[in-house]
């Protein structure tokens, strides 16, 4: 039976960290995922890859990973993001501000694509979401240098759909990647609107990583 299908019947959820503030080692997580909770198929991938990379990672709690759920804030431990890229996710207002503040807390990234209709942010981004950006942030130019600073290096591909042997081979993909993830430009000043910004630290926070799906 695929992943994709147990993961649907709910068998293996639970092996990942859940989707809850008080899940255990919520708080001390070295490892997020960050999907668009309005894609299912976002969420689903999310899962599947926590599961497979809390197996490689089982000797540390804190290093299993956690998927984020839509109201959470990253705890101060964290230190590699997975967003899970998707068509429209950077249209979401809690991807956005969620990827700003692992910026602002000086994490690093690596991109994995799960969708084939993903399209990278270009410079129309901001004419384009204009009403979502003024929400989120005083800075925009700085949102998009963090947007065009996740592509900067080769997104890796996650077909959550795949072969179980697909699977296992591309999440191993996805761990090399969170081993040499790239930092973040020194964003100290990112102005940030709403929930969440106060509770992480303005100063850059040396070795995290955030890593994309």
């Amino acid at each position: 039976q695929e992943l994709s299908t147990k993961l649907t019947q709910g068998s293996i959820a639970t092996t990942a960290l859940a989707l809850m503030e008080d899940a255990p080692g919520a708080s001390s997580a070295q490892n997020l995922i960050l999907p668009d909770h309005s894609n299912w198929e976002a969420v689903t991938a999310a899962h599947i890859l926590a599961h497979l990379l809390s197996k490689s990672t089982s000797q540390a709690a804190t290093k299993a990973p956690l998927v984020l759920g839509p109201d959470m804030e990253l705890p101060e431990s964290a230190a590699t993001l997975i967003v899970v890229c998707t068509s429209g996710a950077f249209s979401q207002s809690h991807m956005l501000r969620t990827v700003m503040l692992a910026a602002r807390s000086g994490m690093s990234h690596v991109a994995v694509i799960t969708d084939e209709g993903f399209r990278f942010p270009t410079d129309n981004f901001l004419n384009d979401n204009q009403a979502l950006v003024a929400s989120l942030t005083g800075t925009p130019e700085q949102l998009l240098l963090i947007l065009k600073r996740i592509f900067e290096q080769s997104a890796v591909s996650f077909n959550a759909s795949g072969s179980d042997e697909s699977l296992v081979k591309k999440a191993a993909e996805v761990a090399e990647r969170m081993s040499r993830a790239t930092q973040f430009l020194d964003l100290k000043d990112l102005d940030i609107k709403g929930p969440g910004e106060k509770d992480l630290k303005v100063s850059s926070i040396g070795g995290k990583h955030m890593v994309l799906v």
